[in-house]
């Protein structure tokens, strides 16, 4: 491998922990270049102003992850042209025993620029037929009933193709965000659709016009990104210590004030701050 290899990923201030616990993880892989992270105080301000409606946490995905093409284009930004991006949701969890493995998986991006990681499931079961039609492939089964790619983790190659296959996958998020959300779609959703995937839904079908290389049978647990949704928040920390304390209603009142406490001054200070910049 001669490019340099970094990684990047996202957590909003309450899953703070978990973002730590990645970049702990992250460091002991000692393949990363460096370790680009971001939580909602450093998105950019016309960012944030855009989708200020959306960023918040009573909307799925904090904003229907509309921030993961975002910090993904603003790390290949900060990279040389060639280098490689790994995208991992904060929830994964990397493991350095299987570091070679990673190193296949970059091997792959080096040689197709993109490296997507695929269900056995094919995408109308999980994308709504007005995404479909946004790229004109709603009748093109090479599209709808092949596998989906999940969103959890990829990697990228920077180049101008890269580059624009960001571009595009964030642009949905501009156009038209219903095409994102759990909106119900117009043109009636294809046999057998369960339910919109969101970002993962977007990034599934460009990576199959951009003909990424897809992973298969990556779900046994030995992998060096493993696919897990540890998200421990300063949520769970605040119950983790008032478990300790033994009467159940003292607990859950005090549990409430501390949640609150944090919730009201800490956070909306950090906002506050942040929208000033």
């Amino acid at each position: 491998m001669n490019s340099k290899i970094y990684i990047c990923s996202f957590a909003n201030l309450y899953l703070l922990p978990a973002l730590k616990r990645f970049y702990n993880q992250a460091i002991e892989m000692n393949i990363f270049e460096d370790i680009f992270l971001y939580e909602e105080l450093n998105l950019g301000k016309d960012f944030k102003n855009h989708f200020n409606d959306k960023l918040n946490y009573n909307v799925r995905g904090f904003g229907y992850w509309c921030w993961k093409p975002y910090i993904i284009l603003k790390s290949l930004e900060k990279i040389k042209d060639g280098d490689i991006l790994v995208y991992a949701d904060t929830g994964c969890h990397l493991k350095k025993e299987y570091i070679d493995k990673m190193k296949n998986y970059i091997e792959y991006a080096e040689k197709y620029d993109i490296v997507a990681f695929e269900l056995g499931i094919p995408d109308k079961f999980y994308t709504k037929s007005d995404l479909f039609n946004y790229f004109n492939v709603l009748n093109n089964k090479e599209i709808t009933d092949t596998n989906t790619r999940c969103a959890t983790s990829l990697i990228i190659k920077k180049t101008d193709k890269t580059i624009r296959f960001v571009n595009e996958w964030l642009k949905v998020f501009y156009d038209n965000f219903n095409l994102a959300d759990d909106t119900p779609s117009v043109i009636k959703n294809l046999d057998g659709f369960v339910e919109h995937r969101h970002d993962q839904s977007i990034f599934s079908i460009l990576s199959k016009l951009y003909n990424a290389k897809a992973i298969t049978n990556f779900e046994d647990g030995r992998e060096p990104i493993n696919f897990t949704r540890d998200i421990r928040c300063m949520y769970s920390d605040i119950v983790s210590k008032t478990l300790l304390i033994p009467f159940k209603n003292l607990r859950w009142k005090i549990k409430n004030i501390l949640f609150n406490k944090f919730n009201n001054i800490f956070y909306k200070r950090l906002k506050k701050l942040s929208n000033s910049k």
